[in-house]
């Protein structure tokens, strides 16, 4: 398996790989594209062989530069439960330097929400919940998007320093 940012030409794999995942939105394939653009130092793609199984479309917040907001991970049925979401963060914070992680997560999106507790665990840093976006801002009957932030991450550079003390 390897791992690396994404180019403008992965978005149309990417689109395909989120479109197998009924739980979350799939936006239109430019969305995708354009994220593997001008986002591609914050995304990460997961690749066996030539096959797409993994995709961390994000961002660095633009007013928390800090901050790494993940818009949606997506793992393929078949590589799933082997920490391959997580790694995916990892590398993606290692990518940014960034110290703190957002996304937003769905309710009935309990895999997702489990990721993400699971990892701020491993990390220890503290998760917390705030109101993200309410319901009622969605046109169709879409559920309300809790806001999780985790942080802060210790970043790499940051252990080392912590271990040469």
């Amino acid at each position: 398996m390897t791992m690396r940012p994404p180019s403008p030409q992965d978005g149309r794999e990417v689109w395909q790989l989120v479109k197998q995942s009924p739980v979350l939105d799939l936006n239109s394939t430019y969305h995708y594209i354009l994220m593997c653009d001008y986002f591609r130092d914050s995304c990460v793609l997961a690749h066996h062989g030539t096959q797409l199984i993994g995709a961390l479309i994000a961002f660095k917040h633009p007013r928390q530069r800090e901050t790494l907001f993940v818009w949606q991970i997506v793992v393929d049925p078949v590589a799933r439960g082997r920490g391959l979401a997580g790694r995916m963060i990892d590398l993606a914070i290692q990518q940014t330097g960034c110290t703190w992680l957002e996304t937003t997560v769905s309710p009935s999106n309990h895999a997702s929400r489990h990721l993400f507790e699971s990892w701020a665990q491993h990390h220890s840093a503290k998760l917390t919940d705030a109101e993200g976006y309410p319901a009622a801002w969605f046109k169709s009957t879409h559920e309300h998007e809790p806001l999780l932030r985790i942080g802060p991450i210790a970043t790499q550079a940051k252990k080392q320093q912590g271990a040469e003390k």
